[in-house]
């Protein structure tokens, strides 16, 4: 793949992984925040809830990793351009974001097990 198939590429998908990267970890966030808030619950949490929260969290990161697979023939062209006089600064930005994917998706898969793990009975 030549240096400008490469980068015509990731400038096509440019908008749409940073769109969705944000919107991801916009609803990442928030199901943090009720994950948090019901583990404050008055009683303790509720299962329902925790199960809800984590079936979310799962669908985010199955999202998250459907973006990085369909991304993942972009990733080594890019990354072995660094360094060389072919070298394009969206190469680094898009090498970013599919790092920043990859911390997202620890997050949510932090989220599923967190609300999907039994909780304590207290007798």
């Amino acid at each position: 793949m030549t240096t400008d198939q490469v980068v015509k590429q990731i400038s096509d998908i440019a908008s749409l992984m940073g769109l969705l990267l944000a919107l991801v970890t916009l609803f990442t966030s928030e199901l943090q925040r009720r994950f948090q808030e019901e583990s404050t619950h008055v009683g303790g949490s509720r299962r329902s809830v925790r199960v809800q929260i984590g079936a979310t969290a799962l669908v985010l990161a199955v999202t998250t990793i459907g973006a990085i697979v369909a991304s993942s023939p972009l990733i080594r062209p890019a990354i072995e351009r660094f360094g060389s006089p072919e070298w394009q600064p969206v190469f680094g930005v898009f090498v970013l974001v599919i790092g920043l994917l990859l911390g997202l998706v620890v997050w949510q898969l932090g989220i599923v097990i967190a609300a999907l793990r039994p909780r304590a009975t207290h007798r």
